[in-house]
């Protein structure tokens, strides 16, 4: 992924993820990118576990959440692409304070 084709969601999700991560700060933006693609598509692909598996997980996302989102999951877990785009619509989907700690 290049840093032209980051939306300015991408661009905030990474920013985050660079204040969450110390180890991440550092890293220039497309890296921060590459990084947000795969713990997106990770996050797509254990999606389908439902709002049960996600919780045993320790992620709590609101069934009408996970149900809004769940097309989407199904096929970035299967064309194994658009990751940090994801990770942004679950970003924006949930309180900033539940994506945080969920990252943590």
């Amino acid at each position: 992924m290049s840093v032209v084709s980051a939306t300015a969601e991408e661009t905030d999700l990474v920013q985050l993820l660079q204040r969450t991560f110390p180890s991440l700060a550092s890293l220039p933006l497309d890296e921060g990118l590459r990084r947000a693609e795969g713990l997106g598509l990770y996050t797509a692909t254990v999606w389908s576990a439902g709002t049960a598996g996600l919780a045993s997980r320790g992620i709590a996302i609101a069934p009408d959440v996970h149900a809004a989102l769940s097309p989407a999951a199904a096929q970035i877990a299967k064309e194994k692409k658009g990751g940090a785009a994801f990770l942004a619509r679950v970003r924006a989907s949930v309180q900033e304070e539940t994506f945080a700690a969920t990252l943590v």
